[in-house]
């Protein structure tokens, strides 16, 4: 069993700007190896489809980035 495209999966407008947003997230100058394969796999799940897959992925590179800035804050102020 294969999986369809965006195109196939979506009309033609949304598949279009699926797509942009697949791009706007491998564009992204993100730096460290957790953030990067956050990223590339948001990418590759919102390359397929997998819109649910892409936003729990999404959300919990948010919260990563989220504890690192309340650590960098905490680590700061003392």
């Amino acid at each position: 069993m294969g999986t369809r495209s965006l195109e196939e999966q979506f009309e033609p407008e949304r598949a279009a700007r699926l797509r942009l947003i697949e791009q706007a997230y491998l564009s992204l100058g993100v730096k460290g190896r957790v953030s990067t394969y956050y990223i590339s796999e948001i990418s590759s799940a919102i390359g397929r489809g997998m819109l649910l897959a892409a936003i729990q992925l999404a959300t919990t590179l948010l919260e990563i980035w989220l504890r690192d800035l309340l650590v960098i804050r905490r680590a700061t102020q003392t």
